[in-house]
């Protein structure tokens, strides 16, 4: 398993100069809107519901990809392909190095904003 950095430095700089002052939105809509989603994946993830890990994972790598969460956007991508292609075994490894990189992509987020 492939483990990146949560947020990518410069896909973040380059995501908050093109968006501007919406940027701020932005991050607050993904730390409100992605633990939701998280937990939604892990509850998929408990059930083995392939369908619902597959949804959760492409959702939370869509979002964490439009702020510069490159890491995070990249452990759901593996994650929504196993639910893709049916394989529910595993993905709690997965599922784990996810949320440490949410974490650690939330950390980093709110101290951006506060700065």
């Amino acid at each position: 398993m492939e483990q990146h950095p949560a947020i990518d430095q410069a896909a973040y700089a380059a995501m908050k100069t093109s968006m501007g002052e919406i940027f701020t939105a932005v991050i607050d809509a993904f730390l409100d809107y992605l633990p939701t989603q998280i937990a939604g994946l892990d509850t998929a993830i408990q059930q083995a519901d392939c369908e619902t890990i597959f949804n959760c994972a492409h959702s939370i790598k869509s979002s964490s990809s439009s702020i510069g969460a490159l890491g995070l956007a990249s452990t759901a991508e593996q994650i929504e392909q196993m639910g893709r292609n049916g394989i529910c075994a595993g993905t709690e490894q997965h599922y784990q190095l996810l949320q440490q990189q949410f974490s650690e992509a939330a950390e980093f987020l709110k101290a951006e904003r506060a700065a």
